[in-house]
């Protein structure tokens, strides 16, 4: 699990649009857990970076057309007005699937089994401590001290013979055809 200490966690206020739009320039992440504040850390929800992305870009063209300096949060705002401000709440999913810190990494690799997730949020009693991939669970299950094959942070698995090159048997996901740039 990625504990909260290093991951990118984006604040329920306090950002503007170009702020947001800086932030997806920086990291080349694929969503951000969104909490209420550093010091209390409360789970909001999850954005990924396409609807984030979407999002900003809506709110800088017609109609809207909002200026990068315009403030966008997280949290419902009652004071803020909607036609200088950009609410991102609808993009957000503010439902993740959860799972207790202290849960065991079966569950975890369970449900991503079953359920076909992508990413996993770990909490305790509402805040939250981590963040487990789908990339994690199988640099895990595959094996740490595998080399290392493809551009993508978190891909790993051991190195192809000719015949595998075809076709890759992943351990929780079955036959997984695997591009031949991979």
């Amino acid at each position: 699990m990625t504990r909260i200490e290093d991951l990118v966690v984006l604040h329920s206020t306090g950002h503007s649009i170009g702020s947001l739009d800086r932030l997806l320039k920086t990291h080349a992440l694929r969503g951000f857990p969104v909490i209420t504040n550093s010091r209390e850390g409360f789970l909001l929800g999850y954005i990924s970076r396409t609807e984030l992305a979407f999002a900003l870009e809506s709110a800088r063209n017609a109609p809207r057309s909002l200026p990068p300096t315009a403030e966008a949060f997280f949290a419902h705002q009652p004071l803020a007005d909607t036609d200088t401000t950009l609410d991102l709440r609808p993009w957000m999913d503010q439902t993740p699937i959860t799972l207790s810190a202290k849960s065991s990494l079966q569950l975890a690799a369970d449900m991503f089994l079953k359920l076909g997730l992508r990413y996993l949020l770990f909490c305790e009693k509402g805040v939250l401590k981590g963040l487990l991939t789908k990339k994690d669970i199988i640099f895990i299950l595959n094996g740490a001290g595998e080399r290392r094959l493809g551009t993508g942070s978190g891909i790993y698995r051991a190195e192809r013979t000719a015949a595998q090159s075809e076709q890759e048997t992943g351990l929780m996901f079955g036959d997984v055809d695997v591009p031949d740039d991979a």
